[in-house]
């Protein structure tokens, strides 16, 4: 699936394949859907629980997690959001 930044980006089928997929994910709980990948969390506002349930989820399913809050930077200030995505997604 490609990314997206806003659930309207998204049809009903595919609303509908990501739900069917995180149930068959919740079943299988040993899944390594996310090895060897890393997951950039971006909060715009604290919130441990948000924060501590991704953070869980990705290690669960085997992915490295690194997190950035809004103090940290600011998205558009200085580079536009596409140029520190694409610096992101290395």
């Amino acid at each position: 699936m490609p990314n997206f930044l806003d659930i309207k980006d998204l049809d009903s089928s595919k609303i509908n394949k990501i739900i069917d997929d995180a149930g068959d994910w919740k079943k299988n709980k040993t899944s390594h859907f996310l090895k060897d990948k890393n997951v950039l969390l971006i909060f715009e506002k604290p919130s441990l629980r948000t924060r501590i349930s991704f953070e869980v989820c990705v290690q669960q399913l085997g992915g490295n997690v690194n997190i950035l809050n809004s103090n940290e930077f600011k998205l558009g200030e200085r580079e536009s959001v596409f140029d520190t995505a694409k610096v992101l997604e290395r």
